[in-house]
């Protein structure tokens, strides 16, 4: 009995080896296709902008004291 209990065990780790060994090839091959795509990202971006010129846009608006101002209110 003594030697069935032990090829169990060893099947069990064998398993629980190739299965941490599948996880990282998983882990592994994500983390690459993150990186593929953010760099794929930054490259569209740098084409679109070269393509597609825009001026930059006044991100913030004026208070109302700056537009009586301009009208001269």
């Amino acid at each position: 009995m003594t030697d069935a209990n032990d090829s169990k065990d060893l099947v069990i780790i064998a398993l629980k080896q190739r299965i941490g060994e599948l996880v990282q090839n998983y882990e592994y091959a994500v983390a690459t296709l993150r990186a593929d795509l953010t760099n794929l990202d930054r490259i569209n971006k740098q084409l679109v902008q070269k393509l597609n010129p825009v001026p930059e846009v006044k991100k913030e608006f004026p208070s109302v004291s700056e537009i009586l101002e301009e009208k001269n209110v």
